[in-house]
């Protein structure tokens, strides 16, 4: 039986309703061994300040109606 992974683009300014929690639910259930580790008490914060960035983007797996994990990244500010 072969499993299909659906992947689902989101992007600042279209956001899901409950984005945030699903993020920071599947960093819980990879990290969940670690949760006593400052950086992974401290990811809430990470999911707030990069998601309101300009050109957010992230894109999320899917089994079926479960998140399985999650890539994101916003364009680096312009410079010398």
């Amino acid at each position: 039986m072969t499993r299909v992974i659906d992947l689902r683009h989101y992007g600042q300014g279209s956001l899901a309703d409950g984005f945030r929690q699903m993020l920071i639910d599947v960093h819980g259930d990879a990290y969940a061994d670690a949760m006593d580790n400052e950086f992974n008490q401290r990811f809430p914060w990470f999911v707030d300040h990069w998601s309101g960035m300009d050109g957010f983007t992230c894109v999320v797996a899917f089994d079926g109606d479960e998140p399985t994990g999650f890539a994101y990244r916003r364009p680096a500010p312009a410079g010398p």
